[in-house]
């Protein structure tokens, strides 16, 4: 598959929620008239078997935010074993999850990194200090104290 930029893409991204916890500014929700929800576990490894019979060899889950989603590591334990699996995420729910998704069978993360700083993070985001520290006490010590809301 070739997209209109000429990218080659080798896998879909299943965004199969579109929950999310933060309010970046970056974020654009055009068209969407309100939540969805989720779609179910069943349709999205249905559709990735499918694709995989088809030649596809990746699929990525996005967001919203896919750490949201109840199951998550349970569904990517069904997902066909020769499919890459990788996930796009901001971190913030990560470190609690992190083993029980490669147990699973994720192969890769893609981290949004919005700032190493906490003032900016909480700007870009509207997220809190908590939501800061949440992926980076966990992954390594912070350069500056978070002075955002801690609500």
């Amino acid at each position: 598959m070739v997209d209109s930029f000429g990218r080659k893409s080798h896998g879909p991204a299943d965004r199969s929620d579109s929950s999310m916890q933060l309010k970046c500014i970056y974020c654009h929700h055009e068209g969407e008239v309100g939540p969805t929800g989720e779609i179910p576990d069943e349709m999205v490894v249905n559709v990735a078997r499918a694709a995989a019979e088809l030649g596809v060899r990746s699929l990525k889950f996005t967001g919203g935010e896919p750490l949201l989603r109840h199951g998550l590591a349970d569904l990517i334990a069904q997902m066909p074993q020769d499919l890459d699996i990788s996930l796009t995420t901001n971190g913030v729910f990560l470190a609690e999850q992190a083993e029980a998704l490669a147990r699973a069978g994720l192969d890769r993360v893609n981290i949004s990194l919005d700032s190493l700083d906490s003032k900016n993070y909480c700007a870009i985001t509207g997220g809190t200090a908590r939501d800061w520290r949440g992926f980076w006490q966990e992954s390594m010590p912070p350069k500056k104290q978070a002075s955002c809301p801690s609500s």
